[in-house]
């Protein structure tokens, strides 16, 4: 059975990669690529990874760029 993510979880999944993975501190950007592989490991979806991506723009943790997403001081916080 599948789990079901809710927007905070996937949004605290992105934080949690840009962070504990990739080492990233306020200001950091990660191309959306570099996800691919971390973010589908623990059976999250493309359909979680927008949902989260949308919720933690909305939060103020990351901003959207066309390269990917950068990590903001709140998301760097929450993480």
């Amino acid at each position: 059975m599948a789990v079901a993510y809710t927007a905070e979880d996937s949004a605290r999944r992105i934080l949690s990669i840009m962070v504990d993975r990739f080492n990233l501190n306020v200001g950091g950007n990660l191309p959306f690529g570099s996800f691919n592989t971390a973010w589908h490991s623990d059976g999250f979806t493309a359909t979680d990874f927008a949902a989260g991506r949308d919720y933690a723009e909305q939060q103020g943790w990351v901003s959207v760029n066309q390269l990917g997403l950068k990590l903001e001081p709140a998301g760097f916080a929450a993480a």
